[in-house]
This record gives structure tokens, sequence and C-alpha cells, in this order.
């Protein structure tokens, strides 16, 4: 099963390299990992082409959803797998995920569990008012997916206009379409937390989002039923 690891990358130049070593780790390796560098203003391109295996693009200011449907467009694996720059995944990912795909063909993807962490790079004053658990959680973000290439193309890409909000809204159209995924009791992912983290940095515009789509697809369901 080839796995192609699809990166959306901006000014993420102190994360992207880890990220990336992350995922070129596992074992089984992916057969290919695409970084998008999505108009960066730093040396994450720099960074990321820098790193042996790395297939690198460059394109202006998008978003993250214009960015991995870049990355869509050029990869050639069976099954993609999605990693924000500033995430890690754990040992064993891809290889639990891949086993449970071929042991189940009639599913779309599968998730796993993630974690969140403190970046070793956050000021302590912000640190100490984290609440950060030690336990895992189920993870309904990309990072924590295997999908498989022809459910992407049958499900569609990402919606481009839901700049803050883009798994989100992939995700609830998938559910609709009748997507089918497990839930595996594995971590896979770990979440960094860090000054620059666009969920915190963003967060009205993100809730804004978040009701765009839950309207729609509340709108959807009803649709549906008459």
């Amino acid at each position: 099963m080839r796995v192609s690891v699809l990166i959306a990358c901006w000014n993420a130049q102190a994360y992207i390299g880890e990220a990336i070593r992350s995922a070129l780790d596992q074992d089984p390796a992916p057969a290919e990992l695409i970084v998008v560098d999505d108009g960066s203003t730093d040396a994450s391109a720099d960074v990321a082409g820098a790193i042996g295996g790395v297939t690198l693009l460059r394109q202006a200011n998008q978003g993250v959803g214009a960015a991995l449907n870049a990355a869509a467009a050029q990869a050639s694996g069976d099954v993609l797998a999605f990693l924000d720059a500033d995430d890690l995944w754990c040992p064993g990912k891809l290889a639990a995920q891949t086993a449970a795909l071929a042991a189940e063909p009639e599913l779309d993807a599968v998730f796993g569990h993630m974690a969140p962490f403190a970046s070793p790079d956050l000021p302590e004053q912000e640190r100490a008012g984290l609440r950060i658990g030690t336990a895992a959680e189920p993870g309904f973000v990309k990072g924590t997916m295997l999908l498989r290439r022809a459910a992407f193309e049958r499900l569609g890409s990402f919606n481009e206009t839901r700049l803050f909000a883009d798994f989100i809204a992939w995700y609830a159209q998938a559910c609709i379409a009748g997507f089918h995924w497990r839930m595996l009791d594995h971590l896979v992912l770990l979440r960094r937390i860090h000054g620059a983290n666009m969920g915190r940095r963003e967060r009205p515009r993100q809730r804004e989002d978040y009701l765009g789509i839950m309207k729609a697809l509340i709108d959807a369901k009803r649709g549906a039923r008459s």
C-alpha cells in the first residue's frame, strides 16, 4: 500500500523539519512526502527542501485547503496521509493504519488517537496556563487520518473558502455522502501547542467558519429527509 504524506506549510520553519522526520521515520516509510509551502515569508521552504525524500511545491498564500489540494493533485499513492507542519506523528502510525485498511476493504479511512504537548519554545508563563492532560483522546482531525485515495477523489477536495475549518467542512460533507471510517485505539498524533497556533490565533474567525459549516450540515440533512 503506497502512502503519500501531504503537508501544508506556512511560516513553520521552527517545526517543519521535526514534523517531516516524524513522517519519514515511520516503518514502513511512506512512498512519498509532498510539502506545499503556502507563501511562507520565513525559511520554511528552505528547511523542507533540504531534507532528502521531500518533494517541495511552492504557491502564493491561499490557505491550508488549497495547499493540500495542490499536494493531493501531485500525489501518486493509494492512500493519503496528512500532517500539519507543527505536529508530530507517533512511531507505528502508518503501520497500524495501513494494516487496518488492508484488513477492512470497505473502509474509506481510519483515524487514531491524539494528545497535545507544550512546545519547548513556549514561554513558561503561557505553559503554566495550559490545561494539557496526559491521556490521549479520539482525534477527528486530518493528522490522525489515513484515507484511501479513491475515497478522496469520490468525496471531493477540501473547501478552499473555509480558511480556518477546512477539514471540518470536508468531514461534514463526507459524512453526508456515507463516509465509512473506524477509530483505532492507537496514539498516532502529538499536537504541538505553541505561540502561533492558528486555532489560538484565529479563534473568532474559526468559530464563525464552524457555525457556517454546522448550518450547512443541518440544512443538508433536512433536505435529505424531505
